[in-house]
């Protein structure tokens, strides 16, 4: 089944019945049926590409103006009404609440989305160029990346500023019900900053990655993938992500056999794993954000070393 464009694709998601539709976004596994998987891959593809990305950033800024002139509209009422100012006062918790909420249940769409492209984008034929073989041999030189600590600094730095500017705003402010929530989540977030610094500086002097004529490998856990089990390597767009190279990429190394690959892997790294099939519908995932290494930078490698070829979100259907 070839759908060419993005309408074909949202017509075929759509003439599927609700539970098929509910199925694919929340299932782990390919879909059986080959027609369905494309339109799955095909519905997913559209709706990650460009045209749905301007979309995602239309739609939160219109979100989130309603609701704050609904909030608004209900204060000046509850006033005017009562005398009563509780409707200023619980506004803004009323509203980032909304606001998280809604984005929480994007980002959830999001992953959804992915993983249904990735777990079912072999069944969709694209006109393409042929695949070379995996495992070809070649000439290439290993590609060894690494943590860019350099790269890192400007999320070091905006956490720190959140951390303490945050806390020291809503302080000033002077009203309890903003700092204490306020100075709660900016501690979590040190503690989250403080323990993947560490583990990062821990790590420094292991590669994240290594692609040779071998395989794939995860120096840090040992195990490597041989070529012949990659199927494909895709790249996907990383959601408000850019570094001094450009925009930042997520590199999907999508395996033959998923399960062969988590039986054959040490058992902590195992459960790494299937929690990051639940992301992306495949166990072997790299950002190159904080990389030595791009994601161009990857893709060519695994090109060169093992012969796999390089599949990008959106690219397959047009608006």
């Amino acid at each position: 089944m070839l759908i060419q464009t993005r309408r074909e694709a949202v017509g075929a998601w759509r003439r599927l019945d609700r539970r098929t539709r509910h199925d694919l976004l929340n299932s782990r596994t390919p879909h059986p049926d080959p027609r369905i998987a494309a339109i799955a891959a095909a519905y997913a593809g559209a709706s990650l590409g460009r045209a749905a990305a301007l979309r995602r950033a239309v739609l939160p800024t219109l979100w989130t103006t309603l609701i704050l002139v609904t909030a608004t509209v209900a204060a000046v009422v509850v006033e005017v009404t009562s005398g009563s100012k509780t409707g200023f006062t619980i506004l803004p918790l009323l509203t980032v609440g909304a606001i998280v909420v809604y984005v929480w249940r994007l980002m959830r769409r999001q992953i959804a989305l992915t993983r249904m492209e990735t777990l079912n984008s072999r069944s969709l034929p694209v006109a393409a160029p042929p695949p070379m073989p995996s495992g070809t041999p070649s000439g290439g030189e290993p590609l060894v990346v690494g943590y860019d600590f350099k790269a890192l600094r400007g999320s070091w730095a905006l956490s720190a500023v959140l951390i303490i500017g945050v806390p020291a705003v809503a302080i000033a402010i002077g009203r309890p019900y903003i700092y204490i929530p306020m100075t709660i989540a900016m501690g979590a977030m040190a503690i989250f900053t403080i323990v993947s610094t560490a583990r990062v500086v821990a790590r420094r002097k292991t590669p994240v990655l290594v692609l040779d004529s071998t395989g794939v490998s995860l120096p840090h856990h040992d195990f490597t993938v041989p070529w012949p089990q990659i199927a494909t390597v895709r790249v996907l767009p990383m959601p408000r992500g850019t570094g001094r190279r450009g925009e930042h990429r997520v590199i999907v190394f999508v395996p033959v056999d998923n399960q062969l690959i988590l039986q054959s892997a040490p058992p902590k790294l195992a459960n790494s794993m299937r929690r990051t099939m639940g992301y992306y519908g495949s166990p072997i995932v790299v950002m190159d954000k904080g990389l030595s290494a791009g994601a161009e930078e990857i893709v060519h490698a695994s090109a060169a070393l093992g012969g796999v070829q390089a599949e990008r979100t959106g690219a397959a259907p047009t608006p």
